[in-house]
């Protein structure tokens, strides 16, 4: 009976040390498989992508002659959304972007005289935005799984939006708003910059990256309405005014790839 025992307490001391023994391999093993698993994930193509992009926007020639005659000087604002699809892992990818860029508003005053010496004041308050919406291809290769830069060709179109609202030294208000469009065509460069990944197990990787972009469009025409004092009519009137939608674009933000 002791001899069983002892033989009984050998055994299980040794079960015992085989098990310590195995436990670390096993724990090296299953670490392994775990960095094995999101190399994995991390090489699998990211088709999707969406961005939020503030813009910088400088009207060019025509444009921005026509829109110093509405009273916007200096650079336009706001903000773009683009999303496409990248042919991953061929350096290829298309997609569509559309900007909203705001020119603000001006208010004009017109002073003149009537009978008995009055005066009397006229006021026209202008304001316009514009919508490109323009769809792009770009050539996109992955340097170190860090930085893509790129190289796009743009085609599409930009909506104006302008709207005069006249009141009179009298009270009375009238507005004049008016949509137009031009076909869009350019160029353009930028780069994307991975900043963190985001892995779930077992196979879902997005990521995040900064994105820096610029672009340079040649437009056709649109159409605004101006308004001036016409002497003759003793009264103010809108003129109609037409010009091309060249522009020079700069826009940061963000990408997410997924």
């Amino acid at each position: 009976m002791i001899m069983l025992f002892f033989r009984l307490r050998l055994l299980f001391t040794n079960a015992v040390l085989a098990l310590a023994a195995v436990l670390p391999v096993a724990a090296q093993q299953t670490s392994e498989s775990e960095a094995e698993l999101v190399k994995r994930i991390k090489a699998q193509p990211q088709n999707g992508f969406f961005g939020i992009n503030l813009s910088f926007t400088r009207p060019q020639g025509d444009f921005r002659r026509a829109l110093e005659g509405v009273g916007k000087t200096g650079p336009v604002l706001g903000f773009a959304i683009e999303g496409g699809y990248h042919f991953d892992p061929a350096p290829v990818a298309a997609g569509l972007s559309v900007d909203v860029l705001f020119n603000g508003s001006k208010e004009k005053t017109f002073n003149y005289y009537g009978s008995y010496g009055r005066t009397f004041r006229d006021t026209v308050n202008a304001s316009n935005t514009m919508f490109p919406i323009l769809v792009f291809f770009r050539f996109q290769p992955d340097v170190v799984r860090i930085f893509e830069p790129y190289a796009e060709v743009l085609a599409g179109i930009t909506v104006l939006t302008a709207s005069n609202t006249f009141k009179t030294n009298f009270g009375s208000n009238s507005t004049n708003s008016e949509v137009s469009a031009a076909w869009n065509y350019g160029f353009g460069a930028g780069l994307n910059i991975r900043l963190v990944d985001f892995i779930e197990l077992p196979n879902v990787n997005r990521s995040l990256h900064l994105a820096v972009n610029a672009r340079y469009i040649l437009g056709g025409t649109v159409n605004y309405m101006v308004a001036n004092y016409d002497d003759v009519q003793d009264r103010v009137i809108m003129n109609e005014i037409r010009s091309k939608t060249d522009m020079f674009y700069f826009r940061a933000g963000v990408i997410w790839r997924f």
